[in-house]
Protein backbone atom coordinates (compact mmCIF):
# COMPACT_ATOMS: atom_id res chain seq x y z
CA UNK A 1 0.00 0.00 0.00
CA UNK A 2 1.18 3.50 -0.71
CA UNK A 3 0.67 6.81 -1.63
CA UNK A 4 3.41 9.75 -0.56
CA UNK A 5 3.80 7.26 2.33
CA UNK A 6 2.04 9.59 5.20
CA UNK A 7 -1.65 11.29 4.43
CA UNK A 8 -3.50 8.83 2.40
CA UNK A 9 -1.62 5.52 4.00
CA UNK A 10 -1.99 7.05 7.01
CA UNK A 11 -5.83 7.06 7.05
CA UNK A 12 -6.27 3.88 5.66
CA UNK A 13 -4.32 2.17 8.33
CA UNK A 14 -6.14 4.46 11.06
CA UNK A 15 -9.50 3.30 9.58
CA UNK A 16 -8.38 -0.69 9.25
CA UNK A 17 -7.06 -0.66 12.95
CA UNK A 18 -10.02 1.23 14.67
CA UNK A 19 -12.91 -0.80 12.64
CA UNK A 20 -11.07 -3.58 13.89
CA UNK A 21 -10.96 -2.55 17.67
CA UNK A 22 -14.81 -2.02 17.28
CA UNK A 23 -15.12 -4.92 16.51
CA UNK A 24 -13.07 -6.93 18.79
CA UNK A 25 -13.45 -4.30 21.80
CA UNK A 26 -16.77 -2.77 21.63
CA UNK A 27 -15.30 1.34 21.17
CA UNK A 28 -13.00 2.95 19.88
CA UNK A 29 -10.45 5.93 20.42
CA UNK A 30 -9.45 7.87 17.38
CA UNK A 31 -7.10 10.11 18.99
CA UNK A 32 -5.09 7.54 20.84
CA UNK A 33 -5.11 5.16 17.51
CA UNK A 34 -3.22 7.87 15.64
CA UNK A 35 -0.80 8.90 18.71
CA UNK A 36 0.17 4.51 18.53
CA UNK A 37 0.70 4.67 14.67
CA UNK A 38 2.44 8.42 14.62
CA UNK A 39 5.32 6.79 16.86
CA UNK A 40 5.75 4.42 13.50
CA UNK A 41 6.16 7.30 11.50
CA UNK A 42 5.28 10.95 11.66
CA UNK A 43 2.32 12.67 10.08
CA UNK A 44 0.57 9.57 9.37
CA UNK A 45 -3.16 11.09 8.93
CA UNK A 46 -1.87 14.21 7.64
CA UNK A 47 -4.69 17.25 7.05
CA UNK A 48 -7.73 18.31 9.19
CA UNK A 49 -9.06 16.86 5.84
CA UNK A 50 -8.25 13.53 6.31
CA UNK A 51 -9.35 13.45 10.30
CA UNK A 52 -12.36 14.46 9.18
CA UNK A 53 -12.96 11.95 6.92
CA UNK A 54 -11.61 9.25 8.86
CA UNK A 55 -14.57 9.92 11.70
CA UNK A 56 -16.67 10.14 8.91
CA UNK A 57 -15.94 6.87 7.14
CA UNK A 58 -16.18 4.94 10.49
CA UNK A 59 -19.35 6.56 11.54
CA UNK A 60 -20.78 5.27 7.98
CA UNK A 61 -19.28 1.91 8.73
CA UNK A 62 -20.41 1.23 11.98
CA UNK A 63 -24.09 2.62 11.28
CA UNK A 64 -24.94 0.97 7.55
CA UNK A 65 -27.61 -1.46 7.83
CA UNK A 66 -26.93 -2.91 4.45
CA UNK A 67 -25.16 -4.11 2.41
CA UNK A 68 -25.36 -2.70 -1.17
CA UNK A 69 -25.89 -6.07 -3.71
CA UNK A 70 -24.15 -6.50 -6.57
CA UNK A 71 -25.88 -5.96 -9.81
CA UNK A 72 -26.67 -9.73 -10.49
CA UNK A 73 -28.50 -9.86 -7.01
CA UNK A 74 -30.26 -6.80 -7.50
CA UNK A 75 -33.72 -7.38 -9.00
CA UNK A 76 -34.15 -10.18 -6.40
CA UNK A 77 -33.11 -7.72 -3.82
CA UNK A 78 -35.83 -5.22 -4.56
CA UNK A 79 -38.52 -7.95 -4.68
CA UNK A 80 -37.73 -8.50 -1.49
CA UNK A 81 -38.17 -4.63 -0.18
CA UNK A 82 -41.55 -4.83 -2.08
CA UNK A 83 -42.96 -7.61 0.27
CA UNK A 84 -45.16 -6.37 2.79
CA UNK A 85 -44.74 -7.37 6.47
CA UNK A 86 -47.72 -9.53 7.53
CA UNK A 87 -48.17 -7.85 11.05
CA UNK A 88 -47.71 -4.45 9.88
CA UNK A 89 -48.11 -4.24 6.40
CA UNK A 90 -45.36 -2.17 5.24
CA UNK A 91 -43.10 -2.65 2.92
CA UNK A 92 -39.58 -3.86 3.77
CA UNK A 93 -38.75 -0.68 1.71
CA UNK A 94 -40.33 1.78 3.86
CA UNK A 95 -38.92 0.46 7.00
CA UNK A 96 -35.43 0.73 4.85
CA UNK A 97 -35.97 4.20 4.43
CA UNK A 98 -37.29 5.03 7.98
CA UNK A 99 -33.64 3.69 9.41
CA UNK A 100 -31.96 6.29 7.30
CA UNK A 101 -30.57 8.75 9.36
CA UNK A 102 -31.40 12.53 8.01
CA UNK A 103 -27.80 13.35 9.20
CA UNK A 104 -24.35 11.63 9.68
CA UNK A 105 -24.09 13.55 12.49
CA UNK A 106 -26.20 16.60 14.02
CA UNK A 107 -24.15 19.42 12.46
CA UNK A 108 -24.86 22.16 15.16
CA UNK A 109 -26.52 25.39 14.19
CA UNK A 110 -23.16 27.16 13.79
CA UNK A 111 -23.36 25.48 9.85
CA UNK A 112 -26.25 27.73 9.00
CA UNK A 113 -24.96 31.05 10.61
CA UNK A 114 -24.10 32.37 7.00
CA UNK A 115 -27.49 31.45 6.03
CA UNK A 116 -29.15 32.87 8.85
CA UNK A 117 -27.57 36.42 9.20
CA UNK A 118 -29.92 39.28 8.47
CA UNK A 119 -28.09 40.39 4.83
CA UNK A 120 -28.41 36.66 3.39
CA UNK A 121 -31.89 35.72 4.49
CA UNK A 122 -33.93 37.33 1.99
CA UNK A 123 -31.81 35.28 -0.33
CA UNK A 124 -33.20 31.83 0.30
CA UNK A 125 -36.62 30.81 -0.80
CA UNK A 126 -37.15 28.76 2.22
CA UNK A 127 -35.96 29.27 5.63
CA UNK A 128 -35.58 25.78 6.13
CA UNK A 129 -33.13 24.54 3.69
CA UNK A 130 -30.33 26.31 4.08
CA UNK A 131 -26.57 25.81 3.09
CA UNK A 132 -23.86 24.49 5.92
CA UNK A 133 -21.07 26.65 5.26
CA UNK A 134 -18.55 23.83 4.93
CA UNK A 135 -20.59 22.98 1.73
CA UNK A 136 -21.30 26.24 0.48
CA UNK A 137 -20.10 27.74 -2.66
CA UNK A 138 -18.31 30.66 -1.21
CA UNK A 139 -18.06 33.80 -3.69
CA UNK A 140 -15.64 35.75 -4.75
CA UNK A 141 -16.08 37.39 -8.10
CA UNK A 142 -16.73 40.97 -7.55
CA UNK A 143 -19.54 42.87 -8.35
CA UNK A 144 -20.45 45.68 -6.67
CA UNK A 145 -23.14 45.90 -3.71
CA UNK A 146 -22.81 41.71 -3.33
CA UNK A 147 -20.94 39.28 -0.85
CA UNK A 148 -19.91 36.01 -0.80
CA UNK A 149 -23.47 34.19 -0.01
CA UNK A 150 -25.55 31.79 -2.20
CA UNK A 151 -28.19 29.10 -0.92
CA UNK A 152 -26.26 26.44 -2.95
CA UNK A 153 -24.09 23.45 -2.12
CA UNK A 154 -21.20 21.13 -3.09
CA UNK A 155 -22.40 17.33 -3.85
CA UNK A 156 -19.99 14.56 -4.84
CA UNK A 157 -20.66 12.03 -7.70
CA UNK A 158 -18.78 8.54 -6.91
CA UNK A 159 -15.50 9.58 -8.36
CA UNK A 160 -15.48 13.58 -7.93
CA UNK A 161 -15.78 14.84 -4.49
CA UNK A 162 -17.95 18.43 -5.46
CA UNK A 163 -18.96 17.65 -8.81
CA UNK A 164 -22.71 19.11 -8.63
CA UNK A 165 -23.70 22.21 -7.22
CA UNK A 166 -27.73 21.83 -6.07
CA UNK A 167 -29.44 25.32 -5.80
CA UNK A 168 -32.81 26.71 -5.60
CA UNK A 169 -34.05 28.67 -8.49
CA UNK A 170 -32.54 31.84 -8.59
CA UNK A 171 -34.85 34.79 -6.94
CA UNK A 172 -35.20 37.57 -9.30
CA UNK A 173 -32.34 39.30 -6.20
CA UNK A 174 -29.77 36.18 -6.50
CA UNK A 175 -29.54 35.99 -10.61
CA UNK A 176 -26.18 37.61 -10.65
CA UNK A 177 -24.99 35.52 -7.56
CA UNK A 178 -26.07 32.65 -10.01
CA UNK A 179 -23.72 33.68 -12.70
CA UNK A 180 -21.27 34.73 -10.15
CA UNK A 181 -21.08 30.69 -9.38
CA UNK A 182 -21.22 29.52 -13.01
CA UNK A 183 -18.22 31.76 -13.92
CA UNK A 184 -16.33 30.94 -10.77
CA UNK A 185 -16.68 27.26 -10.59
CA UNK A 186 -16.32 27.24 -14.47
CA UNK A 187 -19.79 25.21 -14.62
CA UNK A 188 -20.38 24.24 -17.99
CA UNK A 189 -23.47 22.64 -17.96
CA UNK A 190 -26.68 23.45 -15.87
CA UNK A 191 -29.50 21.23 -15.02
CA UNK A 192 -33.04 23.15 -14.60
CA UNK A 193 -35.81 20.41 -13.12
CA UNK A 194 -38.25 22.77 -11.84
CA UNK A 195 -41.23 24.37 -14.20
CA UNK A 196 -41.94 27.91 -15.23
CA UNK A 197 -45.62 27.56 -13.93
CA UNK A 198 -43.98 26.89 -10.22
CA UNK A 199 -42.53 30.41 -10.14
CA UNK A 200 -45.16 32.31 -9.35
CA UNK A 201 -45.60 36.07 -9.80
CA UNK A 202 -46.58 38.04 -6.65
CA UNK A 203 -49.42 40.22 -9.03
CA UNK A 204 -52.42 38.25 -10.15
CA UNK A 205 -53.89 38.96 -13.59
CA UNK A 206 -57.93 39.05 -12.91
CA UNK A 207 -60.56 38.33 -16.18
CA UNK A 208 -63.16 41.01 -14.84
CA UNK A 209 -65.56 38.81 -17.37
CA UNK A 210 -65.49 35.05 -15.99
CA UNK A 211 -63.95 36.29 -12.73
CA UNK A 212 -60.64 34.38 -13.10
CA UNK A 213 -57.71 34.58 -11.38
CA UNK A 214 -54.49 33.50 -13.77
CA UNK A 215 -50.98 33.54 -12.07
CA UNK A 216 -48.27 33.86 -14.44
CA UNK A 217 -44.28 33.37 -14.05
CA UNK A 218 -42.41 36.15 -12.73
CA UNK A 219 -39.95 36.83 -16.25
CA UNK A 220 -37.81 38.26 -13.91
CA UNK A 221 -36.32 35.19 -12.09
CA UNK A 222 -35.70 33.49 -15.80
CA UNK A 223 -31.84 33.60 -16.09
CA UNK A 224 -31.51 32.95 -19.79
CA UNK A 225 -32.09 33.99 -22.74
CA UNK A 226 -34.64 32.26 -25.22
CA UNK A 227 -33.99 34.51 -28.32
CA UNK A 228 -31.62 36.48 -29.95
CA UNK A 229 -31.99 39.08 -27.32
CA UNK A 230 -28.80 39.36 -25.21
CA UNK A 231 -29.92 38.09 -21.37
CA UNK A 232 -27.40 40.93 -18.95
CA UNK A 233 -27.06 40.99 -15.44
CA UNK A 234 -24.43 43.08 -13.03
CA UNK A 235 -21.52 42.58 -15.29
CA UNK A 236 -22.59 39.09 -17.11
CA UNK A 237 -23.79 39.41 -20.71
CA UNK A 238 -25.95 35.55 -21.72
CA UNK A 239 -26.08 35.34 -25.37
CA UNK A 240 -27.93 32.36 -27.29
CA UNK A 241 -25.78 30.43 -29.61
CA UNK A 242 -28.47 27.72 -29.84
CA UNK A 243 -31.44 25.95 -28.64
CA UNK A 244 -33.47 22.47 -29.19
CA UNK A 245 -37.14 21.45 -27.89
CA UNK A 246 -38.42 18.24 -27.71
CA UNK A 247 -40.73 16.11 -25.61
CA UNK A 248 -38.89 15.80 -22.52
CA UNK A 249 -36.80 19.19 -22.12
CA UNK A 250 -35.22 22.33 -23.83
CA UNK A 251 -31.97 22.58 -24.78
CA UNK A 252 -29.94 26.00 -24.65
CA UNK A 253 -26.23 26.88 -25.72
CA UNK A 254 -25.38 30.12 -24.50
CA UNK A 255 -22.43 32.27 -24.22
CA UNK A 256 -21.24 33.70 -21.20
CA UNK A 257 -19.72 37.13 -21.86
CA UNK A 258 -17.92 38.79 -18.94
CA UNK A 259 -14.32 40.48 -18.92
CA UNK A 260 -13.80 40.15 -22.45
CA UNK A 261 -13.61 36.64 -21.66
CA UNK A 262 -16.75 34.44 -23.72
CA UNK A 263 -17.36 31.01 -22.57
CA UNK A 264 -20.04 28.16 -23.61
CA UNK A 265 -22.42 27.24 -21.29
CA UNK A 266 -25.44 24.43 -21.24
CA UNK A 267 -28.34 24.33 -19.91
CA UNK A 268 -30.95 21.80 -20.08
CA UNK A 269 -34.74 22.83 -18.98
CA UNK A 270 -36.45 19.63 -17.81
CA UNK A 271 -40.59 19.64 -19.15
CA UNK A 272 -40.97 15.83 -18.08
CA UNK A 273 -41.35 16.22 -14.33
CA UNK A 274 -45.45 17.97 -13.99
CA UNK A 275 -46.12 20.37 -11.52
CA UNK A 276 -46.20 19.53 -7.56
CA UNK A 277 -45.45 15.77 -7.92
CA UNK A 278 -42.94 14.36 -6.12
CA UNK A 279 -41.73 12.22 -9.01
CA UNK A 280 -41.32 12.82 -12.95
CA UNK A 281 -43.60 10.71 -15.11
CA UNK A 282 -41.45 8.13 -15.39
CA UNK A 283 -37.75 6.93 -14.96
CA UNK A 284 -36.67 6.55 -18.14
CA UNK A 285 -36.57 10.56 -19.03
CA UNK A 286 -34.39 11.27 -16.02
CA UNK A 287 -32.14 8.76 -16.89
CA UNK A 288 -31.84 10.13 -20.60
CA UNK A 289 -31.19 13.48 -18.99
CA UNK A 290 -28.62 11.91 -17.05
CA UNK A 291 -26.88 9.90 -20.06
CA UNK A 292 -26.88 13.23 -22.17
CA UNK A 293 -25.33 15.27 -19.47
CA UNK A 294 -22.36 12.69 -19.24
CA UNK A 295 -21.67 13.26 -23.09
CA UNK A 296 -21.90 17.20 -22.14
CA UNK A 297 -19.49 16.50 -19.38
CA UNK A 298 -16.92 14.64 -21.51
CA UNK A 299 -16.77 17.67 -24.03
CA UNK A 300 -16.49 20.24 -21.31
CA UNK A 301 -13.75 18.50 -19.18
CA UNK A 302 -15.90 17.32 -16.58
CA UNK A 303 -16.23 20.37 -14.53
CA UNK A 304 -18.85 21.15 -11.83
CA UNK A 305 -22.59 20.74 -12.94
CA UNK A 306 -25.62 23.11 -11.48
CA UNK A 307 -28.67 20.84 -10.35
CA UNK A 308 -31.58 23.32 -9.18
CA UNK A 309 -35.05 22.98 -8.46
CA UNK A 310 -37.27 25.20 -7.06
CA UNK A 311 -35.83 24.77 -3.50
CA UNK A 312 -32.40 23.50 -4.15
CA UNK A 313 -33.27 19.83 -2.19
CA UNK A 314 -35.98 17.44 -3.77
CA UNK A 315 -35.78 17.16 -6.55
CA UNK A 316 -32.38 18.13 -7.00
CA UNK A 317 -31.68 15.83 -4.77
CA UNK A 318 -33.04 12.73 -6.38
CA UNK A 319 -31.49 13.91 -9.41
CA UNK A 320 -27.75 13.85 -7.98
CA UNK A 321 -29.06 10.47 -6.32
CA UNK A 322 -29.40 8.89 -9.24
CA UNK A 323 -26.38 9.86 -11.91
CA UNK A 324 -24.10 9.29 -8.52
CA UNK A 325 -25.86 5.55 -8.46
CA UNK A 326 -25.60 5.00 -11.98
CA UNK A 327 -21.85 5.88 -11.93
CA UNK A 328 -20.96 3.32 -8.81
CA UNK A 329 -23.24 0.82 -10.34
CA UNK A 330 -20.85 0.95 -13.89
CA UNK A 331 -17.57 0.76 -11.89
CA UNK A 332 -18.62 -1.10 -8.73
CA UNK A 333 -21.19 -3.59 -10.17
CA UNK A 334 -23.03 -2.57 -7.04
CA UNK A 335 -26.22 -0.40 -6.02
CA UNK A 336 -25.32 1.28 -3.23
CA UNK A 337 -28.64 3.33 -2.89
CA UNK A 338 -28.63 3.51 0.97
CA UNK A 339 -24.96 4.97 1.08
CA UNK A 340 -25.17 7.27 -1.51
CA UNK A 341 -28.11 8.97 -0.28
CA UNK A 342 -26.18 9.21 3.48
CA UNK A 343 -23.69 10.92 1.80
CA UNK A 344 -25.44 13.17 0.43
CA UNK A 345 -28.06 13.74 3.30
CA UNK A 346 -24.28 14.98 5.31
CA UNK A 347 -24.86 17.92 3.23
CA UNK A 348 -28.34 18.39 2.47
CA UNK A 349 -30.08 17.13 4.65
CA UNK A 350 -33.67 17.47 2.70
CA UNK A 351 -32.53 15.13 -0.19
CA UNK A 352 -35.67 12.29 -0.34
CA UNK A 353 -37.74 13.25 2.27
CA UNK A 354 -40.12 10.22 2.31
CA UNK A 355 -40.29 7.27 0.26
CA UNK A 356 -42.50 8.12 -2.53
CA UNK A 357 -40.68 11.11 -3.38
CA UNK A 358 -37.39 8.65 -4.49
CA UNK A 359 -36.79 6.03 -3.16
CA UNK A 360 -39.15 3.73 -5.33
CA UNK A 361 -38.03 5.57 -8.16
CA UNK A 362 -34.71 5.16 -7.40
CA UNK A 363 -34.90 1.03 -7.37
CA UNK A 364 -37.42 1.31 -9.73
Amino acid sequence: MHSAGIGRTGTFLALDYLLDQADELRYINVVKCLETIRKQRVSLVQTVEQYIFLHEAIVEALTSTTMAPSTSEFQETYKRLLERDSKTGKRKLDDEFEKLPMYVSDPGEDVYENAKAMENRHKNRYSNILPDKNHCPFLNVYVKGRDSYINAVFLPAYKENNIFIVTQMPWENTVVDFWRMVYQFEVGSIVMLNTLSEIKVATTVINLKRNEKKIEWNEKERYWTEDEDAFETGPFKITLESKYTDDLWTNYTMLLNFNNERRRVRLSRATYWPDRKPIPKSPSAMLKQIDMLQNWQQETGNKPIIVHCMNGAERSGLFCVIAALIERTKIEHEVAVEQIIKQMRSRRPQIIPNVVRGMQLIYS
